[in-house]
């Protein structure tokens, strides 16, 4: 299972694809100031400067109120700092903003989920595949949390659904492996740790010296 933080991470700067200024955002000139602030942001959460990338979301959020993905990627940072109480807020504000921005839900479902909040996790990820049901990053989540609420053939399903949309997901075969092998089911966890190990080979294990 990957870290809170590289998931986090990986979904830095990514704008789902939408509009993330509202209709009744900010003036143009307000909004080129604002989208400059958000990727000075994003870029110093990719260099894992996360107060720093803060510091640029407040920023943009001076000039508009209403930034989504300034809110969601302000939690986000907050995340990876351990900080998710508050990043949780800043969640919220997206989607009240945007009660359809995926990417916030599934976030939010990310900080519950370290919160040791899974049922409430789960209930983030679902809205987020109610929006968009090919968003592999919610089906993680989804999968990760009934996995610790050891609902094993759930979590499957799960995976199956990452593997539907990249048959080639190393971490969805693995997770899967894991699955089948807390419900007793060897054989089939074997044949998915070998699909692991096939597509990337860092899943092998070391050679005994």
């Amino acid at each position: 299972m990957a870290s809170i933080r590289d998931f986090f991470s990986s979904l830095f700067g990514q704008g789902q694809g939408r509009n993330v200024q509202s209709p009744a955002s900010a003036p143009s000139q307000q909004q080129d100031i604002a989208q400059a602030w958000y990727g000075k942001g994003n870029a110093l959460a990719a260099l894992s400067r996360y107060e720093e990338a803060m510091g640029c979301y407040d920023k943009a959020l001076e000039m508009d109120r209403r930034y989504v993905a300034a809110w969601s990627n302000k939690g986000n940072a907050l995340a990876a700092l351990g900080r998710r109480e508050e990043a949780l807020g800043c969640y919220d504000k997206a989607l009240e903003v945007d009660p359809r921005y995926v990417a916030a839900w599934s976030n939010k479902g990310g900080s519950l989920a370290a919160l040791g909040r899974h049922e409430e996790a789960m209930g983030c990820y679902d809205m987020a595949l109610e929006v968009d049901q090919r968003l592999a990053a919610a089906w993680y989540g989804k999968g990760n949390a009934l996995a610790a609420l050891s609902r094993y053939e759930e979590a499957i399903t799960c995976c199956d659904k990452i593997l539907e949309i990249n048959p080639r997901d190393a971490v969805a075969w693995r997770n899967k492996g894991n699955s089948l092998a807390a419900l007793g089911r060897y054989e089939e966890a074997i044949g998915c740790y070998d699909k692991a190990i096939e597509i990337d080979p860092r899943y092998a294990p070391a050679p005994t010296q």
